[in-house]
């Protein structure tokens, strides 16, 4: 049977008392340094050290955001499958506000454009 100590207590016990760890290059299992007993130990001392605190750190809740009548239309239209192109642009920078043109450095869509062989043009 094959044993290991723990680096905590001292104890050589046999490694079905260790949680595994992972295994090394070469296959051989590796254990972790304190023993179960010792793990179940100082997790519960350091949950029990951590009660005291956890009340007061603890964030409130997020307020919903409120909704307009135009953003309740622009969903409702979503819903419909009326979106126009307007709305989808739109929706898609309050997704992702870097894709909005005004976040754009002059040059940089021509640039990506002619990156991926695509011809450029300024609409």
């Amino acid at each position: 049977m094959e044993t290991h100590a723990c680096n905590c207590c001292g104890i050589v016990l046999p490694v079905s008392d260790f949680y595994l760890k992972g295994y090394n290059k070469e296959g051989k299992p590796l254990y972790n340094w304190r023993c179960k007993p010792c793990r179940t130990a100082d997790y519960a001392k350091y949950n029990e050290a951590r009660k005291e605190k956890l009340p007061g750190t603890r964030r409130e809740p997020s307020k919903p955001k409120e909704f307009t009548d135009a953003d309740e239309e622009r969903i409702f239209s979503a819903k419909r499958g009326a979106l126009s192109m307007k709305i989808s642009a739109e929706l898609a920078n309050e997704a992702c506000p870097q894709l909005d043109p005004k976040n754009w450095p002059i040059g940089v869509a021509e640039s990506i454009y002619k990156q991926f062989s695509r011809k450029w043009s300024y609409l």
